[in-house]
């Protein structure tokens, strides 16, 4: 089930933001400031955290059907991390 497989990913995000933040504490030099990698990695961890709960919503409330306003908001999802 696909539940399951954001899970997995969300554990694995977890365990790489306990890396970085780890080795930057244990870093002198940084490529950037520490402040923004810090920012950074716990940004992206709260995006994974906050996708593993809604995949548990969809389950928890039986949802087989997204509804009409999900596929306009994943455009917007898709276009606001396009990398150009």
């Amino acid at each position: 089930m696909r539940v399951e497989q954001v899970q997995a990913i969300e554990h694995k995000a977890d365990q790489a933001t306990h890396a970085i933040i780890s080795k930057l504490n244990q870093s002198f030099i940084t490529p950037f400031d520490r402040e923004d990698i810090h920012k950074l990695a716990s940004s992206l961890d709260d995006v994974l955290d906050f996708t593993n709960a809604a995949a548990n919503r969809l389950v928890m409330y039986k949802i087989t059907e997204p509804p009409p306003a999900a596929a306009e908001l994943a455009g917007l999802i898709v276009l606001q991390s396009d990398r150009r």
